[in-house]
């Protein structure tokens, strides 16, 4: 992981949680608040340093949210979320990511054959000309025998 000198600043950060591999929420910081403010052979570290009233988007199991930034401090950013009821919930987000440069992350992701065909169809709906399948059967020449059992007369 070798960031172009250029790229060090106006990063939009986007940090997924794991558990056992799989995704279990993400957050979105602001477009182009964060930025590497350290990188040796073994260390990058991101700073997140948001504006006040921008939002911090997040996502988990129970659904997706918009943070508002209130404050941020040397280690923390906090934030606020008006629920339906009015009422005011406070979370706390780290300010700083360290990444070791030489740390092994699996990034594939299991996806449900389920739902990657249901994807499928999604596409070929917007393209009928799509040739991707998934079913046992694809990319095989099919040949059918037919038996005309009774022809009926129409009146």
């Amino acid at each position: 992981t070798t960031p172009a000198e250029d790229k060090y600043e106006n990063l939009t950060w986007v940090e997924f949680g794991l558990e056992n591999g799989i995704p279990i929420n993400q957050t979105i910081y602001p477009e182009n608040s964060s930025k590497i403010t350290w990188i040796n052979e073994t260390t990058i570290i991101v700073t997140h340093t948001p504006e006040i009233n921008k939002t911090i988007q997040f996502e988990d199991s129970l659904g997706f949210s918009e943070y508002i930034v209130e404050n941020v401090t040397d280690d923390k950013i906090i934030t606020y979320l008006n629920d339906s009821t009015g009422n005011k919930t406070t979370r706390e987000f780290n300010r700083t990511v360290t990444i070791q440069r030489n740390e092994t992350q699996d990034i594939t992701y299991p996806f449900p054959i389920e739902y990657l065909g249901l994807y499928l169809e999604y596409l070929r709906s917007l393209d009928s000309t799509m040739q991707f399948s998934l079913a046992s059967l694809a990319d095989e020449t099919l040949y059918f025998e037919v038996e005309i059992v009774k022809i009926y007369k129409t009146s």
